[in-house]
């Protein structure tokens, strides 16, 4: 009899303690699961470059700095970074931006290359896609909305001057 209850004691801890790991490691990976990346920057200089990442938990965060090189890459982007800042999304800013993401998908948008000097340029990295357009550029509109509403509810101010 005291076999039989210890084998089910094991089989109770051993259980208790899978679950126990299971769902700390599911709400950890949904915290540190990027849904969307955004960099913005201006083709004319390093400086001034906003980077943006929305993760699983909606926390949009926001980082200001001065970018490595003209070929960004979306998870290396800086040099050097001068302002953090962080906001929890609600659940609407959230699902605005992610409806937005799945139409420019769907869309099959490619950004076609070109030399654009003293101007801004967008970069969205969604599900594993990349999707690029320039300041003078107003299509693809679901691009251009996810742009402007990140720079409507960024927790930094940003600041799309113009170049003199």
């Amino acid at each position: 009899m005291k076999t039989v209850v210890k084998a089910y004691l094991s089989v109770l801890v051993i259980l208790t303690c899978c679950l126990a790991l299971g769902c700390s490691s599911d709400y950890e990976g949904e915290e540190e699961m990027i849904i969307m990346e955004i960099v913005i920057f201006p083709t004319g200089t390093f400086d001034s470059t906003y980077y943006f990442s929305i993760d699983g938990s909606a926390m949009l965060s926001c980082s200001i700095g001065t970018r490595k090189t003209n070929d960004v890459i979306i998870s290396d982007t800086f040099e050097k970074i001068t302002k953090n800042g962080h906001k929890q999304l609600a659940a609407e800013e959230l699902q605005y931006l992610v409806d937005k993401a799945e139409e420019l998908q769907a869309s099959g948008y490619r950004y076609e290359k070109k030399v654009v000097k003293d101007s801004w340029h967008f970069v969205l990295s969604y599900n594993d896609n990349i999707y690029e357009m320039d300041g003078i550029d107003k299509e693809p509109e679901s691009l251009r909305k996810i742009i402007d509403e990140i720079i409507r509810i960024s927790p930094l101010p940003v600041d799309l001057h113009d170049w003199a």
